[in-house]
């Protein structure tokens, strides 16, 4: 009898422990969390100047002209504008690979294909290669945290 209770804590203390995880900091459902999965900001540059193309002082692409094409896994496409929030400037886009982006001007409207690659960081996804057409395009960001993507019409 003395040795079959020191046994019994035994399994009942390593039961415990093991049915006991710690909860992810990404499981929690918290929208900030879940809107950085899914989505990144950008700004579409002008390449010899920097200049913002959509929402600078000399922007010469409206907003809503603006498209990011994507893969629905089926047979069509997702097709989302880009869109920003309330005092921001810089564009947002959903996190996918094998994008096109679609920029409409005046008279024309262009497609490009856009590829992102990312990578899971912490609770969200980190932007790690973009290229433009066939063009590798660096990866900067503003101090907004903005990705600069050069855009030449």
């Amino acid at each position: 009898m003395p040795r079959i209770l020191p046994g019994i804590l035994l399994v009942a203390l390593l039961a415990g422990s093991c049915s006991h995880k710690e909860k992810s900091p990404c499981n929690n459902n918290d929208i900030a969390t879940l809107k950085m999965a899914i989505q990144f900001t950008f700004r579409l540059t002008d390449p010899q100047t920097g200049a913002d193309l959509v929402s600078g002082p000399g922007a010469t692409i409206p907003l809503d002209s603006v498209r990011l094409i994507r893969p629905n896994g089926q047979s069509g496409y997702w097709v989302e504008k880009a869109s920003r929030s309330t005092g921001a400037t810089y564009l947002k886009g959903p996190v996918a690979p094998s994008m096109v982006l679609e920029v409409g001007q005046t008279g024309r409207v262009a497609q490009y294909k856009i590829n992102m690659t990312f990578r899971e960081a912490g609770c969200s996804n980190e932007l790690v290669g973009v290229t433009l057409g066939d063009n590798a395009v660096p990866l900067k960001k503003d101090s907004t945290y903005a990705y600069l993507i050069p855009f030449s019409r």
